[in-house]
């Protein structure tokens, strides 16, 4: 097991590397996917145009094409501007009740100005770009789990000793089986160069067990100087949604106010069915846009 997720670690360290290559990519990615394999699929690799480090630290590679689904940001976004245009369907009613023509233009415009921003944001949804993340399956995967609720802080100590002690005892015990291995294969050398050979084997396979575990621990190890809370290079935050939301709402803005008449017509079909008969005559009235 400790062989297999030493390969499958060198395998995604180095995927991570080559993504890590490519260009920083922070763009709303419509789709999104998650591979969980025992080494990383090369075939999705090789067509990566960009890289981003997610949320949870993890390198995502930005991958030209429609795969998996839509990605929970682009999914948050859309819900954000579906709110908006509800609320202002909502106010746009209350105006009509109140018969104050002022509040219905400002309303409708409001109403507008939403449903073209929900408009874009859909039709931005096509685009050909997915962020893709590599998750490794077990062994390494355990490995990694049993880490993160090592390390937690959460985790008692002695939580921590009783999950690493055996591990250290399992390498040490694993070496010195090798060695008796290696050793019962020398029974016919002479006894002096047995004895030699014995030794080097000793002191090699006990050094590198003690090498490894020293660089596996210290792999594992929280580093307390590894400058905790600066953002990495190329970080995708939460607040990334913003810009890209007030991007639909400028593209909106920049749109009604050149198609003023299609921009009404396209807002009057939608309230066709989200008004009442007596509430859409009235808005029609106060309008006064001629729709073919």
């Amino acid at each position: 097991m400790l062989i297999l997720s030493a390969v499958q670690w060198l395998a995604f360290h180095r995927a991570e590397e080559r993504v890590e290559s490519l260009p920083c990519d922070t763009r709303l990615a419509p789709y999104r996917l998650e591979v969980t394999s025992f080494l990383p699929p090369s075939g999705i690799l090789r067509n990566a145009v960009g890289h981003r480090i997610g949320y949870r630290g993890e390198v995502e590679a930005v991958v030209s094409g429609k795969l998996g689904g839509y990605s929970g940001d682009y999914e948050i976004l859309t819900w954000m501007i579906s709110s908006d245009l509800n609320q202002s369907v909502e106010w746009l009613e209350e105006g009509i009740k109140e018969e104050n023509p002022d509040y219905v233009l400002v309303d409708f415009r409001m109403v507008e100005k939403s449903y073209s921003a929900l408009k874009f944001a859909r039709e931005y949804g096509e685009r050909n770009i997915t962020e893709v993340v590599f998750r490794p399956s077990p062994p390494l995967a355990w490995m990694l789990a049993i880490r993160d609720f090592a390390f937690s802080d959460k985790t008692d100590p002695y939580i921590q000793g009783v999950i690493f002690g055996p591990f250290i005892g399992l390498v040490l015990v694993g070496a010195i089986f090798l060695w008796l291995v290696l050793l019962a294969k020398l029974q016919r050398t002479n006894r002096l160069l047995r004895f030699l050979l014995a030794s080097i084997l000793a002191i090699l396979i006990l050094s590198a067990a003690v090498e490894g575990l020293v660089y596996v621990l210290g792999y594992l190890m929280p580093d307390e100087d590894n400058g905790a809370g600066s953002s990495p290079s190329c970080s995708k935050f939460p607040d990334t949604l913003h810009p890209h939301y007030s991007d639909f709402y400028n593209m909106a803005d920049d749109y009604v106010w050149e198609n003023e008449t299609s921009a009404s017509c396209e807002v009057l079909h939608y309230l066709h069915s989200a008004l009442t008969s007596g509430e859409f005559s009235t808005l029609q009235k106060t309008l006064n846009v001629s729709c073919s």
